[in-house]
């Protein structure tokens, strides 16, 4: 539910434009959208689709109120529509790189001589854990995660 976008800046009477028509599923929620048709007044308009308008449907005795409610069910439902095939293609596209074997994330920083060295010289207490960790060039969690492989092997 997307109710912390903190709309106040919208008053009475004013126009929410949107293009493309997909926008509607990062930005609005049909609550969200309810709430600000109905009790702030607000029109939506959808640019690359004017049948989508909701300023057409001001005077219309009464039915007004229930063209809106189509508009925004088929614009929730539209929106919805465009998330689901987005994750269908970022699915697809992770399954061919996955094929292709391709690796994802940072590359593992392996346990070298200079690591063991430094482990046998820190593990004394001859140097810090701050000495250790700028002589191999580590950060502080991968330092102490290589501590904990390097101690279970």
């Amino acid at each position: 539910m997307v109710l912390s976008f903190g709309y106040n800046w919208l008053k009475g009477g004013k126009n929410f434009n949107l293009y493309p028509i997909f926008v509607l599923a990062w930005v609005l929620s049909e609550m969200l959208a309810t709430s600000l048709i109905k009790n702030k007044e607000v029109d939506i308009i959808v640019l690359d689709m004017h049948l989508l308008n909701t300023t057409k449907y001001k005077d219309m005795k009464g039915i007004e109120g229930l063209i809106v409610d189509l508009i925004l069910q088929l614009l929730s439902y539209m929106a919805e529509d465009e998330r689901t095939r987005i994750k269908e293609r970022q699915k697809e596209g992770i399954s061919i790189a996955m094929k292709k074997e391709i690796k994802f994330g940072r590359k593992k920083i392996h346990i070298d001589e200079n690591f063991k060295a430094v482990y046998r010289k820190w593990k004394q207490g001859n140097i810090t854990d701050v000495k250790a960790m700028e002589l191999v060039s580590m950060k502080n969690n991968t330092f102490y995660r290589r501590v904990k492989e390097y101690e279970s092997l």
